[in-house]
């Protein structure tokens, strides 16, 4: 949960899909509004199909945008990194989708966001490709 530029509670989670598989998860997101909790866009995962997107984490640039990070598991014994930004009517892309610094099959999972002191976004998770897991930062050029 976060505050968002205007002092609202904003809360991301996973929710499985009705009717689906285990796993089978999206990320969604709620803000307080009027004593009643609105969603902020639709439901997201990276992909389409299976998908089990999980450990989302939102955060507030000091502009009062919203950015949200979530890992989604592929379905191949890969997990990804993604990450978005909202633009007041939809939810943008921050990179160029997946993210990842070991190539191949991975397991990228439980990222945390946070901002420098200019307000941009820094990213970190953890990593394991083949035998090493690593701790892997991230800072988006704006």
């Amino acid at each position: 949960m976060q505050l968002d530029g205007n002092g609202r509670p904003v809360v991301a989670f996973m929710k499985q899909q009705p009717g689906s598989p285990t796993l089978a998860e999206k990320i969604y997101v709620s803000r307080w509004n009027n004593n009643a909790w609105e969603p902020v866009g639709g439901a997201l995962s990276a992909r389409s199909g299976y998908q089990a997107a999980r450990w989302p984490q939102l955060g507030v640039d000091r502009n009062g945008t919203l950015h949200l990070v979530w890992s989604e598991f592929t379905g191949e014994m890969s997990e990804d990194i993604f990450a978005r930004q909202w633009t007041g009517s939809d939810w943008d892309w921050l990179g160029s989708g997946a993210l990842g610094a070991v190539s191949g099959k991975t397991e990228a999972t439980r990222p945390v966001l946070g901002f420098d002191s200019h307000g941009t976004p820094v990213l970190a998770w953890s990593e394991e490709g083949g035998t090493a897991r690593s701790i892997q930062v991230l800072r988006f050029n704006r």
